[in-house]
């Protein structure tokens, strides 16, 4: 899709080669009659010179939407971190806050079980979303 400002300098262009092709259809017609040229080496290079400015106005135009993009995708890079850090988050403070169900510690327990299960659905979670 082209953006409102690529349209502006692409008018500007078709604007500027216009102009050159008349000033070439002018001097060869001046040239036909034998008269002197109208538009010089000069004139050329000015118009060369003011489609430079353009496609050098054209970068410092878009560079904004650039940094604007890269922006967008920092933050939804630094939204996804937060919610990582949230699932992360929630599992320590749950598990930190279970009482044993078997006060030795060194029986398996059913708590165990599902707070490794959970953790293994963590780890898939986290893998799955640095795949994409």
């Amino acid at each position: 899709m082209t953006t409102p400002r690529t349209a502006h300098a692409l008018a500007l262009i078709a604007a500027a080669q216009a102009r050159i092709a008349g000033m070439q259809a002018e001097n060869q017609s001046r040239q036909n009659q034998g008269y002197a040229l109208a538009y010089d080496g000069d004139a050329f290079f000015d118009e060369a010179t003011r489609l430079e400015q353009i496609a050098g106005l054209h970068d410092q135009l878009e560079e904004p939407q650039i940094a604007q993009d890269d922006y967008r995708l920092n933050k939804l890079e630094l939204e996804e971190a937060r919610q990582q850090v949230t699932l992360l988050s929630g599992f320590a403070t749950k598990i930190a806050e279970q009482i044993p169900e078997k006060p030795d510690h060194w029986s398996s327990c059913s708590q165990c079980e599902h707070n490794s299960s959970d953790a293994q659905d963590i780890i898939e979670a986290l893998a799955a979303t640095k795949d994409q």
